[in-house]
């Protein structure tokens, strides 16, 4: 919290907003490890996480396109830092043919990850999306998933 903190905006200031955001994704590798709470997703995806990392995973489409092996992403999340609403999960394109061809690999580990998305400048960490190959990040498939009826 101390690095957030300036002459407007001292420490209290600062930890009023950390305990009364709702979600909070350092998009960093550091941020890629560790335990996380994941939300469901449906269709044949699926998040398992180890005390190390997660992996997505997901059926081959052969429906509407020609990929040859399933999904399997690792790791595949961010942590939601503020645990409001559950880490950031990279699911990869919905056909990997084509431009998409790198994400097509039975092995989590020599697929693509959130790993080859992160730059670094020596003093920064972010993360690239550029519409191609990384179309970004999910917390949900369905939003009513994270939406609680009127609070207690």
């Amino acid at each position: 919290a101390e690095a957030g903190l300036s002459a407007a905006c001292g420490t209290a200031c600062c930890e009023q907003i950390l305990t009364s955001t709702v979600g909070y994704w350092d998009l960093t590798t550091a941020s890629t490890r560790g335990p996380m709470a994941v939300n469901p997703f449906y269709d044949g995806q699926r998040v398992s996480c180890s005390a190390e990392q997660c992996t997505y995973s997901r059926p081959r489409n052969a429906v509407s396109c020609s990929e040859t092996a399933a999904s399997a992403i690792a790791p595949a999340a961010i942590r939601d830092a503020a645990g409001g609403l559950g880490a950031a999960v990279m699911r990869g394109p919905k056909c990997k043919t084509d431009v998409q061809a790198d994400w097509d690999h039975p092995v989590a580990n020599e697929s693509l990850s959130v790993l080859n998305f992160l730059e670094n400048s020596g003093g920064h960490e972010a993360m690239l999306f550029d519409g191609v190959l990384n179309q970004g990040l999910f917390i949900a498939d369905d939003v009513a998933d994270l939406v609680h009826p009127d609070p207690p």
